[in-house]
């Protein structure tokens, strides 16, 4: 019996590998008449044909799992990953930092001079979707009376209940593994010791393995891993007196562990001590200074899937901005986006520091303390030592839309009130997934056609794109603000809101706004001398050209010409020319720069009539090439009252010279969708 070289060996489907088989066993001279349909050899092929799927189903699934990008199951997934050194994250609880206020009431002790907040001590939150939850303190403190009172400064609360198991080693646990039996452990937050034996009480504290050159034969630490034989819990497992000390048989190891509930713990607030603070309880001020936050699910099988290689090239160091990123992205999960770059390619360079700007989850900035914290426990003890990391703060510009959408009133049975929902939801999707996070672009285009494919009935969408820094001001000082939109904009656009409060000349308080000074940037913006001449006791400077209005002086020093200083830029110049004259100087020349990327604003307000006066005309300039504007010595003494921005916040608004936005280093894009301004919806029927 021979092959058929028409047996198509690579179809796995099962009726398909019968048909093969079939037509196999009909070109062999035994079966050429043989009718397969009514025979019990039928069953014999559908058995054949089965068992081929499943084993060529199974050998297919066996060669996914063996790489790290195909394999689907988290067992094999977390085995890939440790064979790089990456230990995915647990649950993690969350956080926040307060203000403990101890006060001694005449019931209590009045004499102590000295107190210590206890590690572990128990703090409960106030009631968040109908559940309170259970903060510790990792770390214990001890300050000293003040004033009649005990105040613990910047106190770590984490949310979670301190667990604790304890195992007897012994020669049936060769391997001296110890699992922990919860889903909801906080690896941050496990504790190991070693007591001598379940008599002699003398304890050894052991560390979590960190570095392996610092590794000894006797040196007290454990390794930490999750577990793929174990529902996935995580193991302590201990050194082999080569690699780290191993227990003896007879020891008492006792693991204490975090059991957390993540992110629903996630903006807590309003806390109480639970357990009193050695014997203090009755006068306790708890102060915290936001929401917890930080709370988070353990890594999903696609999250280690991207994090696993990308942290084993930067080898738990930070050297590259890659490194940066990576590592802070494992160690800090309340971070939505990071952005790193050298001090290199600030303007001016800044050499020997590197710029971290982080966006947390649910939040717009971090607070100091916390950018403290995660240089310190985190980016310190990975970096060069000669770079000086520093965290900064993002820099958000919002986006303002004010969109058209044409439509066919015979392809819709909705109102525009739904079809404006329909809008909406597609503009939050795009939001959501194409801003809000560093190195983020906004494309016009796939932005109105997002917009377009939400209803059939949308024939065309146009929208015009404005961009909005939002300053908090300084009240009742002159002060000069520098607002960098890191993007050219466009001429005759800006604009601000709600309105300041500012004195004119008889020191009486007006609701002022900033405006451009209509054509200011097409005037002379400078003039240079090319040759200063001889013998000039005196000079006029005339300009010519196509536009009205400019003026000019010279500057004559030891009888040439210096410089040319402008009076007025003037207005409408294409093209200009400087000539000077005088009567007793000759030979100076110079060239006149036109006005076309900078531009001059003022200051008004209306009169009840609709007035228009100037308080300032000259209060400020625009870089529109650079996307930059400088309003110079503004005395602010309040914000007008609206019912859209907090009282303290001033919006500045111009238009981008192009749609398309790219950003850069620590800027982001973003749309307030509280703000009623952001997102205008008109709907045109055709």
């Amino acid at each position: 019996m021979t092959a058929n070289s028409n047996f198509r060996i690579a179809e796995l489907d099962p009726s398909q590998i019968k048909t093969n088989l079939k037509e196999f066993l009909r070109s062999q001279d035994e079966f050429t008449d043989f009718d397969f349909e009514g025979s019990g050899m039928n069953i014999i092929l559908d058995l054949l044909s089965f068992n081929t799927h499943y084993l060529a189903f199974y050998i297919n699934m066996m060669a996914s799992e063996s790489f790290f990008d195909s394999a689907q199951l988290r067992e094999t997934i977390v085995s890939h990953a440790k064979h790089v050194g990456y230990i995915p994250n647990s649950m993690k609880g969350a956080r926040t930092f307060a203000n403990i206020k101890v006060t001694p009431s005449s019931s209590e002790d009045t004499s102590a001079s000295e107190l210590t907040l206890p590690r572990w001590t128990k703090f409960i939150s106030q009631a968040l979707d109908g559940r309170n939850y259970l903060f510790i303190n990792p770390t214990s403190n001890t300050v000293i009376k003040v004033d009649g009172s005990f105040n613990f400064s910047n106190v770590q609360l984490k949310q979670g209940t301190m667990i604790t198991r304890t195992f007897l080693v012994n020669s049936d646990n060769e391997k001296r593994e110890y699992f922990i039996p919860s889903a909801n452990v906080d690896i941050d937050e496990v504790y190991v010791s070693v007591q001598a034996s379940t008599t002699n009480t003398d304890i050894e504290v052991y560390n979590i393995f960190d570095d392996l050159t610092e590794l000894k034969a006797n040196t007290p630490v454990f390794f930490l891993e999750e577990n793929n034989m174990a529902n996935n819990f995580y193991k302590v497992y201990f050194g082999d007196d080569y690699l780290g000390k191993r227990p003896s048989d007879g020891n008492v190891i006792t693991i204490t562990y975090l059991d957390t509930a993540g992110p629903f713990a996630n903006g807590a607030n309003s806390f109480l001590v639970v357990d009193s603070i050695n014997g203090y309880d009755d006068n306790v001020i708890v102060t915290s200074f936001s929401p917890a936050y930080g709370g988070s699910n353990r890594e999903t099988i696609e999250q280690i899937r991207h994090r696993a290689p990308k942290y084993y090239t930067s080898q738990n160091r930070a050297v590259t901005s890659n490194d940066y990123e990576i590592i802070l992205i494992k160690e800090y999960p309340n971070i939505q986006s990071v952005s790193v770059w050298g001090g290199e390619e600030e303007d001016p360079p800044v050499y020997g520091k590197v710029f971290i700007a982080l966006k947390p989850k649910n939040n717009y900035y971090i607070t100091n303390l916390e950018k403290e914290n995660i240089i310190d426990t985190i980016i310190s003890t990975k970096s060069v030592m000669t770079v000086i990391p520093e965290i900064v703060d993002p820099n958000y510009t919002w986006l303002l839309f004010a969109i058209k959408i044409y439509y066919d009133h015979i392809k819709t049975n909705i109102d525009e009130s739904a079809m404006k929902t329909l809008a909406r939801n597609s503009i939050i999707n795009y939001i959501n997934d194409n801003l809000q996070k560093f190195d983020s672009k906004f494309r016009i285009s796939k932005f109105e056609n997002n917009i377009e494919s939400a209803h059939n009935a949308f024939q065309g969408v146009t929208c015009d794109v404005t961009m909005q820094k939002r300053v908090e001001p300084v009240y009742g000082a002159s002060k000069t603000y520098e607002i960098d939109f890191d993007y050219a904009l466009k001429k005759d656009t800006f604009s601000t809101f709600p309105a300041i409060k500012v004195y004119d000349s008889k020191r009486t308080i007006r609701d002022c706004y900033i405006e451009e000074v209509p054509y200011s940037y097409t005037g002379i913006d400078t003039i240079n001398v090319l040759a200063s001449g001889t013998g000039y006791e005196d000079a006029i400077v005339t300009i010519t050209g196509d536009g009205v209005g400019a003026t000019a002086s010279a500057i004559i020093k030891n009888k040439k010409i210096d410089s040319i200083v402008i009076g007025e830029r003037g207005t409408n110049y294409t093209k200009a020319e400087v000539t000077i004259t005088s009567n007793t100087g000759y030979g100076a020349t110079a060239q006149v720069n036109l006005q076309y990327n900078t531009g001059n604003l003022r200051l008004y307000y209306f009169k009840s009539n609709g007035e228009k006066v100037f308080i300032n005309s000259n209060i400020g300039t625009i870089d529109y090439f650079n996307g930059s504007v400088i309003i110079e010595n503004l005395n602010i003494q309040s914000i007008a009252s609206n019912d859209i921005y907090n009282e303290d916040v001033w919006t500045i608004n111009i238009q981008p010279k192009e749609s398309d936005i790219n950003t850069i280093k620590r800027n982001i894009l973003d749309v307030d969708i509280n703000d009623n301004r952001s997102i205008q919806i008109t709907m045109v029927s055709e």
